[in-house]
């Protein structure tokens, strides 16, 4: 194959492993991080100890001689001259038997054309993807004739599926593609047989009713992405120190049973190294080993946040020296609002995004962070598996990631203010219309659970506002800001009220500095008092307001894109437990808004 381009970045997401990419000539899928080689190791304890793995890579770049390799797919390609359709394999036959050469590009032997790869696709429910099956296709109303030869036309008739008919020149059977998306249509000609081509080709054990599918339709792939606020520890600097010498590279890829022999010689060949007193590296090298080989801590999304939380607000120790958590707490009196009680400006701040695994038809819940290794949970009834990105993930010990440094600001609410709101009976009947909804999604699903409280809901909006006028006010585009939602789910666990809406990208630096000005009590007051004002009205409205579900899975109240929702890049929710009526209140009903309940105007 060729050579192609594209931003590292997008091969963790939205080309990661086991998507499709379309380039101008061919469409690829990337393949597993087993047929990886090189990329920069990065290093975050608190994650490598959650995920259970010994370190991070960047995906490899060209400029240190290594490639991301792909596969073709879909296999069957099209040729929109002569409307033939066949697999790759046999475009290729035809094409050496008359130029005496392999094609690099697929293209036509007859007419030179380029092909086109296949329209649809089918996937099952357990992740596995494979060509549509077009030969059984046609011929399910008809006997299988010997060797099909097939040709895709489309009729004047109509502009949808059942204008494309494709048929068999050899035995005239022909059928349209009419029914083709409808459910249990490919059951009767064909069932999953575990198709896996980002592991070139493997197969595993499965039964499980296909779907057809557009090449492109976002329904194809959805990356389960675990990211993480970095917090450098006490020593963290002389972590990083020693996490780039020779020594420890050769130290971390041993196994557990050979560290008591190696240990001391490398301790001392590292402080020779890093010119650092031998007892202080000891010490700095039994943590990193307990981070590397402790195994997974799956404590759940709440609780690991809750770390990044006591960060931010100051109840954590952390290494100021190490440049990687910069921030500065304003007294919450220069802003003039009872319901917050610290603005805090990260001036930087770094994130890591793992890739852990990808599903297919559905995605994950943003709670749901399965482990592949576990065998003890049947994935049967068409429920929605995970699948990893590694075939032998142990062995490898590392995931692919990629790390952004950037600026945020993190807001602290008034724990006394907000509960005070929460247990307003109709404030909690909305809330529950949203949460009630939610368990029967995540019941067919047969996914894990989980409360969507008011308090929630009303972070999750009010962070969407924030960052819809900061996209505005600080030079950055709505597409390259994010937000993280610190809130606990029950009242048995830490409890949590707090924002930070942050950079997802930026130059090398990392920082513009626009979006920590905008934090500042000469702009922020304004800024929250034009969100809440913008936030009364829609351009939908009355519609908007009034409505009893919109959005995904209906699990929107009064929010849709004229006044509420983000781009995908920004919401780490996919866009969904959204209400402004529990910000402003309706007119019938205004102590139903949280800024009315607390006469913010």
């Amino acid at each position: 194959m060729p050579e192609r381009k594209m931003r590292s970045s997008q091969i963790i997401v939205p080309f990661g492993v086991g998507a499709i990419a379309d380039f101008p000539d061919e469409s690829l899928m990337t393949c597993s991080i087993d047929y990886w080689h090189g990329g920069e190791i990065i290093h975050d304890d608190r994650l490598q100890k959650r995920l259970g793995v010994g370190w991070f890579r960047k995906p490899p770049l060209k400029e240190h001689g290594y490639y991301i390799p792909f596969v073709r797919f879909p296999r069957w390609l099209f040729c929109p001259s002569c409307r033939d359709l066949k697999p790759v394999e046999r475009w290729n036959k035809e094409y050496q038997e008359r130029k005496n050469k392999s094609f690099i590009i697929p293209q036509c032997s007859i007419c030179d054309s380029k092909l086109v790869p296949s329209r649809f696709v089918v996937a099952c429910p357990h992740g596995h993807i494979d060509d549509f099956p077009w030969i059984e296709w046609v011929h399910r109303k008809e006997r299988l004739c010997n060797k099909p030869e097939l040709k895709i036309t489309t009729g004047t008739g109509s502009s949808g599926l059942s204008g494309i008919n494709v048929k068999c020149t050899k035995c005239k059977a022909s059928e349209t593609m009419n029914r083709a998306f409808s459910k249990g249509e490919l059951d009767k000609i064909k069932k999953c047989y575990g198709n896996k081509p980002w592991e070139l080709g493997k197969h595993e054990k499965c039964d499980q009713s296909l779907t057809t599918l557009q090449r492109g339709g976002s329904n194809v792939y959805f990356p389960n992405l675990i990211s993480s606020i970095y917090i450098p520890q006490k020593n963290s600097s002389l972590m990083e120190i020693i996490k780039k010498s020779h020594g420890w590279n050769a130290l971390s890829t041993a196994g557990i049973e050979d560290m008591d022999n190696i240990l001391e010689p490398m301790a001392k060949s590292i402080s020779n190294e890093i010119n650092y007193d031998i007892e202080t590296v000891k010490k700095c090298l039994n943590q990193l080993i307990y981070n590397n080989f402790n195994g997974a801590e799956d404590i759940g999304e709440v609780l690991y946040r809750y770390d990044e939380y006591k960060a931010f607000s100051g109840e954590l120790e952390v290494d100021i020296d190490s440049g990687n958590f910069v921030v500065e707490t304003i007294d919450s009196g220069q802003y003039g609002f009872n319901f917050i009680d610290k603005i805090i400006l990260a001036h930087k701040i770094r994130e890591i995004r793992a890739l852990l695994n990808f599903t297919r038809l559905k995605p994950l819940d943003s709670n749901e962070h399965p482990d592949d290794k576990d065998e003890s949970e049947e994935f049967t009834d068409n429920k929605i598996k995970p699948q990893m990105i590694s075939n032998n993930l142990n062995s490898k010990g590392w995931l692919p990631a990629i790390e952004t440094k950037g600026e945020g600001i993190f807001i602290k609410f008034n724990s006394n203010v907000l509960k005070s709101w929460c247990q307003q009976e109709d404030v909690l009947n909305r809330a529950n219309i949203i949460n009630e909804r939610y368990k029967k999604v995540i019941l067919e699903k047969r996914g894990k659970s989980r409360q969507i409280t008011p308090k929630f809901i009303l972070l999750h909006t009010l962070s969407h506002l924030l960052i819809r006028h900061l996209s505005f006010e600080a030079g950055y585009s709505s597409a390259s800001l994010r937000e993280r939602i610190y809130c606990n789910e029950t009242e048995n666990q830490p409890s949590m009220e707090g924002i930070l809406v942050y950079t997802a990208s930026g130059d090398s630096d990392g920082t513009l500095g626009g979006l920590v000005r905008e934090g500042r009590p000469d702009y922020f007051p304004s800024i929250v008092q034009n969100c809440i004002e913008k936030a009364g009205w829609c351009s939908s409205d009355p519609l908007c307001q009034d409505s009893t579900g919109q959005g995904l899975d209906s699990l929107n109240l009064s929010a849709c894109h004229a006044c509420v929702l983000l781009p995908e890049t920004s919401c780490e929710e996919r866009n969904r437990f959204l209400d402004r009526v529990l910000l402003t209140g309706k007119i019938d009903n205004p102590e139903l808004g949280f800024f009315n309940f607390n006469k913010i105007k």
